[in-house]
């Protein structure tokens, strides 16, 4: 095993630790309790670190029983697309500040999805995707939760 397959190995399980954590102890001493017959506020957060953690260790165990000996290299491309993600999610999260959740998320998917240059067919699902999954998040919040997003 090569000194990358190491650290990616060792990135994983350090994250799978963190989030299994966080889901275990830090989530649950510092939310607060909710009201009777409601969904617990630690509920999702704990459900969300589970979920990272679980992905992180099925990663770190996929990388390390990988014969796969071809390494990708961070080239140019990867660095504009590393860029453009960073501003158009920063750009989301001052529109979400600015115009709410619902054309914030719009904006977020899209810039990052765009950013990947998807083919025509592809595009016409990401937008799809890019309409539909904040308004679809903003109604289950509100109806489903009775939690407003901003």
């Amino acid at each position: 095993m090569g000194q990358r397959y190491a650290l990616d190995v060792t990135a994983g399980l350090v994250l799978a630790v963190g989030a299994a954590a966080a889901a275990v102890w830090i989530i649950p001493e510092q939310a607060a309790p909710g009201d009777e017959g409601e969904i617990a506020p630690a509920l999702l957060p704990t459900l969300a670190a589970a979920v990272v953690a679980v992905f992180a260790l099925v990663q770190a165990i996929s990388r390390a029983f990988s014969k796969s000996e071809g390494e990708s290299e961070f080239d140019a491309r990867d660095a504009v697309f590393a860029l453009v993600a960073t501003f158009g999610l920063a750009a989301s999260v001052l529109v979400i500040m600015w115009m709410g959740f619902r054309v914030g998320g719009i904006i977020a998917i899209a810039s990052v999805g765009f950013a990947m240059r998807p083919t025509r067919k592809m595009a016409i699902w990401l937008i799809v995707v890019a309409l539909s999954l904040p308004l679809a998040t903003y109604t289950l919040a509100w109806y489903g939760l009775r939690m407003a997003l901003p």
